[in-house]
């Protein structure tokens, strides 16, 4: 296996701040542990000063941070991309057909699926360099450390068995260059996929590129962080506990310690 490429993206202002410590302790030093040579992208939908999970945006931790290359989108001409192609007016008949919700409430859906494909892109344009890739969202926090269980395998996407958004993305990919962008190059195909949603997305990029996929289950959990630096889920919907939360909720006092400075920093 030639040098491997980690590539980090989403909204890098709503916790980075909060995980970097916790990708350098999972991921960065086991694959140096490991004897694993890599280069370091971010990619972030950049929301220009405003709130995001009510909380301003913060990435001044950026400049602190070791990478090989950055991108920035700003997210005003994210969803201009959007709406030109995916906005109730421009969907043929009728938009409940496509989009299962009103389009104000999936837009975070399509922003993650527009970064994920510029993801894709970029992996494109650095295959001649790169043969294996892993690819997360900068919102997680790992459970436990990258072992030879989530390094990229040759023949296969390894991915995470966790969906907490609900939305077109399942925030880590593991495996080829090649295999990986396709797999996460969703954005131009959401009217193929009737309602849009993760699990559809990945079977429909599966089947249509023969990619065989390993879901990486209770070995591999992670917490999603908010821009308050608490994990999301924990409220009860309905009256119930979330079902996002009840799997992961037993990392919560290894977070706590994390952000006391006693774990994994």
């Amino acid at each position: 296996m030639n040098e491997i490429l980690i590539l980090i993206y989403g909204v890098l202002g709503r916790s980075l701040r909060f995980t970097y410590k916790n990708h350098n302790y999972a991921i960065f030093n086991e694959l140096d542990r490991l004897g694993y040579s890599y280069k370091i992208c971010y990619i972030n939908n950049d929301i220009q000063e405003s709130f995001i999970d009510g909380c301003d945006a913060e990435l001044s931790i950026i400049k602190q941070l070791d990478f090989d290359d950055y991108i920035e989108y700003k997210q005003t001409n994210i969803d201009n991309e959007i709406s030109n192609i995916y906005s109730p007016q421009s969907i043929p008949n009728s938009g409940e057909k496509f989009i299962p919700h009103s389009f104000r409430k999936n837009i975070n859906c399509f922003r993650n699926s527009f970064i994920e494909t510029k993801c894709a892109e970029y992996l494109m344009s650095v295959n001649d360099r790169f043969t294996h890739c892993i690819v997360f969202c900068a919102d997680l926090w790992f459970g436990s450390k990258l072992t030879s269980l989530q390094v990229p395998a040759d023949k296969l996407v390894k991915i995470g068995a966790q969906n907490p958004a609900c939305g077109l993305t399942n925030g880590f990919y593991s495996g080829p260059v090649e295999l990986v962008s396709k797999l996460i190059n969703s954005f131009s195909i959401l009217y193929d996929i009737k309602p849009p949603c993760y699990e559809r997305i990945i079977r429909y990029n599966a089947k249509q590129n023969n990619i065989s996929i390993q879901k990486l289950g209770s070995e591999w959990p992670w917490l999603k962080i908010r821009c308050n630096g608490e994990p999301a889920y924990q409220d009860k919907y309905g009256g119930c506990i979330r079902p996002q939360w009840i799997n992961v909720r037993h990392l919560l006092p290894s977070y706590n310690k994390y952000k006391l400075g006693l774990l994994g920093d």
